[in-house]
């Protein structure tokens, strides 16, 4: 959503947004040249924002741009069920064409492929160097909420938006991670 949203928001908001972009050129480094891969969501793929990351960053290397809404749902079915999709994404790698690429490195390019790292680097033989952004977007907010003293103890105003009914398991994991709303839109996510 970052590569799609953040430069109206900035526009729109006098506040810092830190943005979620995928970690294409820190790969294209690594790479030197070599083949890489960024699995990200459709949308994200086909963006222009990730055109010109590609072509500034890694006009260099072969990059093979893969865009799954499989993966997201796997994701959340691991985070939220504790699901074993380990066969399920390496059957997603394969018919992506992944294993026949054979890159040097695959950029995470959707805040919940991280959860599925260990799972994306079994369906190899030979495992790539896995790039995500988690580590850079912390450090970036840790600096902008460096003085910030308030912390909230009320129950939040925040919602948490799935794509599907929660369990009550979920509802409770939701309401632990201090969101004070849930709701479900299904037909919110579509390709």
């Amino acid at each position: 959503a970052t590569t799609q949203a953040v430069d109206w928001l900035r526009q729109q908001f006098d506040l810092p947004f830190v943005g979620v972009v995928p970690a294409i050129k820190p790969a294209a480094l690594y790479c030197a040249g070599e083949k890489m891969a960024l699995l990200a969501t459709p949308a994200t793929v086909k963006g222009h924002y990730i055109q010109k990351l590609v072509s500034d960053y890694a006009g260099q290397s072969q990059v093979q741009l893969v865009g799954s809404s499989e993966l997201v749902m796997l994701a959340e079915q691991k985070v939220w069920a504790d699901a074993d999709v380990k066969a399920e994404v390496a059957l997603v790698i394969k018919d992506s064409g992944l294993n026949e690429f054979a890159p040097k490195a695959i950029i995470l390019g959707c805040t919940h492929f991280p959860f599925l790292a260990q799972e994306i680097r079994s369906a190899f033989t030979e495992a790539p160097k896995l790039f995500d952004t988690a580590d850079a977007i912390a450090r970036r907010v840790q600096h902008l909420s460096a003085g910030i003293t308030c912390l909230y103890k009320e129950k939040s105003q925040d919602c948490f938006i799935a794509t599907q009914e929660l369990t009550e398991q979920q509802k409770l994991r939701v309401t632990q991670m201090g969101f004070g709303q849930q709701s479900c839109w299904p037909d919110l996510y579509q390709d």
